[in-house]
């Protein structure tokens, strides 16, 4: 599975909706409580402009993408630091 697709589902669930243009901090602590975190909507909009490279407040695609699977990411990389050793 191609990483895009994997990032682009991941912004899609936590955006809410089947075409989403961005991820907003409620948009965010939704996601985390949905999933049994609780997050305030002010260290998500913290870790938000953390990663927003256009500083407009708002994730973009581009941003997740950063994010979940920076260009130093390869599968034989992942795999490596996943082994189990015995």
């Amino acid at each position: 599975m191609h990483k895009e697709f994997v990032v682009l589902n991941a912004f899609c669930r936590i955006a809410g909706n089947e075409e989403p243009q961005h991820i907003d901090s409620l948009e965010l602590v939704t996601f985390f409580r949905d999933n049994g975190l609780v997050v305030s909507e002010a260290d998500c909009y913290m870790l938000i402009c953390m990663f927003d490279s256009n500083c407009d407040g708002l994730l973009s695609l581009s941003d997740l993408t950063n994010i979940l699977a920076p260009a130093s990411y390869t599968y034989d990389r992942h795999k490596l630091g996943t082994q189990k050793y015995y």
